[in-house]
């Protein structure tokens, strides 16, 4: 019986683009999440050098997350990271490929040091399991009322300071530009 290719995550490169907008654009409704990587991709304090990820599976891309800068407006303002989005190809979903994606992501900006906490948007109970909890109840707040309270999670990371790191998530323009905010 011949073996199956194991699924590889690792940092992506510009060669990837391309596939990775294909996967973005089979993942989701619309190319608002493709659209979203390509404007970040393109300004340079937005995603950081190293924080953006594949998966691939015999050769293919099929999975895709990035981690990109968002300011923390409060007492003390600092800088934390967003993942978004978190995309699988749908031939090749439900095969443990977006929890890997997750977990090599937060495994390598842990490592880092440098950012406190993660925020994203998603289904709490999708994220529980990577440590995500709701960002309110950290002293975090929502960048946009469209966003849900309990879809609004963080991560803590090492450096994480709860009673320094509080106050108001700022999401980059292109987000609202592009209605990425939000259901």
């Amino acid at each position: 019986m011949p073996s199956v290719p194991p699924v590889t995550v690792r940092t992506a490169d510009p060669g990837d683009h391309a596939r990775v907008r294909a996967v973005l654009l089979a993942a989701f409704d619309d190319d608002v999440p493709a659209r979203l990587v390509d404007r970040l991709r393109r300004d340079p304090g937005a995603v950081v050098a190293g924080f953006e990820f594949v998966a691939e599976f015999d050769g293919a891309v099929v999975g895709h997350t990035m981690l990109s800068r968002v300011p923390v407006d409060g007492d003390r303002p600092f800088t934390a990271l967003n993942l978004t989005p978190l995309a699988v190809a749908p031939d090749r979903r439900r095969r443990g490929i977006g929890r890997r994606l997750v977990e090599h992501a937060l495994a390598v900006v842990e490592q880092d040091g440098r950012f406190p906490l993660v925020v994203l948007e998603g289904d709490p109970r999708h994220y529980l399991r990577y440590g995500f909890r709701r960002a309110s109840e950290a002293g975090l707040q929502r960048p946009s009322p469209a966003i849900p309270d309990e879809a609004f999670q963080y991560r803590p990371l090492a450096g994480h300071d709860p009673a320094g790191h509080r106050g108001r998530v700022v999401y980059p323009e292109v987000f609202h530009e592009l209605g990425a905010v939000g259901p």
